[in-house]
């Protein structure tokens, strides 16, 4: 007596589980990104009274879209030269 052999793999569901996974790994790793981009600034502001160090902030614009800035109007003079 023969046996026939049926093998069915659905691999749909879990293939969204996977894209689901890797974007949000995405998504995290940009805004770790972000916060170490807004540190290192912080860090390397020269110090005289401490408002230009003080004054960057980071903002969400999307999941995968980050702003590190700030409105103090000397910055770019003085973290260019």
């Amino acid at each position: 007596m023969s046996r026939a052999l049926d093998i069915r793999l659905d691999v749909q569901e879990r293939f969204q589980d996977v894209v689901g996974a890797a974007r949000r790994a995405v998504e995290i790793t940009v805004e770790l990104s972000a916060m170490e981009i807004w540190g290192q600034v912080k860090e390397e502001a020269p110090v005289d009274q401490g408002r230009l160090a003080g004054s960057f902030v980071t903002q969400k614009q999307s999941p995968l879209q980050w702003r590190v800035f700030t409105d103090v109007h000397y910055a770019l003079a003085v973290m260019e030269g």
